[in-house]
């Protein structure tokens, strides 16, 4: 919850092949795994290493907050419905595998040196994807939403609507099918509660399973996709039950 001063931080940018900075998002765990090396790079003169995104081998111990792991295999990603749409990747065999490896080892990169930090996770959900693929038994410490700040004060609790808000990447992972019965069942509790989905579209075609359920259901929920951060503070301060 604390804010950070930026006038007494200094960012540095990994250096990157230029055909690596210029692709388009398949190239993202490249350039994720040159990220890696300058922080690799740059750790010695550091007392303490950390990484807020996913895994980094810091090639010492260091501290890690893993929300979406970067090196899990498509097949093992498509088990727990954390992605949806094939690809190249997915329809030769063993393509997958060798294109892992090569971040694996532009990022110099090893099992170990990932097993070696203090890994947290951000739900059960991911705990469980990271137990499985490294071993590694995480710490949940779920997300926070800071809110209020001096552009959107915070709202008084007697002014705010009775409301569930879900918010997430809506992708079968999210179980958004099953939220929907859920809010079927709490509406049939508290008739006077409003029910709001915020995400980006990662699956269309599950977005519209998701309609449809909602409509199937006759439920009342706002489907929000594609919406600026202080309106989502201002959606979440107007609520008084569980975001």
């Amino acid at each position: 919850g604390d804010s950070l001063d930026y006038n007494l931080l200094s960012f540095k940018v990994a250096p990157v092949p230029a055909f690596v900075r210029s692709a388009p998002g398949s190239m993202h765990l490249l350039k994720l795994a040159y990220l890696q090396r300058a922080a690799q790079n740059e750790a010695p003169g550091y007392d303490i290493c950390i990484s807020t995104y996913n895994e980094m081998d810091f090639h010492r111990t260091g501290f890690q907050y893993v929300h979406h792991p970067s090196y899990a295999p498509r097949k093992l990603l498509h088990s727990y419905k954390m992605i949806g749409r094939r690809n190249l990747l997915d329809a030769i065999p063993g393509l997958d595998a060798l294109y892992r490896t090569i971040i694996r080892i532009v990022a110099r990169a090893s099992r170990e040196g990932l097993r070696r930090n203090v890994t947290v996770v951000n739900s059960c959900f991911i705990r469980d994807f990271v137990s499985a693929i490294y071993a590694i038994d995480a710490r949940v410490v779920y997300p926070c939403a800071k809110l209020g700040s001096a552009r959107l004060p915070v709202k008084p609790w007697e002014e705010r609507e009775f409301q569930f808000i879900s918010v997430g990447r809506i992708s079968p992972d999210k179980n958004y099918l099953e939220l929907v019965d859920l809010y079927v069942a709490i509406a049939a509790r508290f008739p006077d509660a409003k029910f709001v989905i915020i995400g980006r579209i990662e699956e269309p075609t599950y977005y519209e399973e998701v309609c449809h359920r909602i409509q199937e259901r006759r439920i009342p929920v706002r489907l929000l996709t594609d919406i600026s951060d202080d309106t989502l503070q201002v959606l979440l301060q107007d609520r008084k039950s569980v975001v």
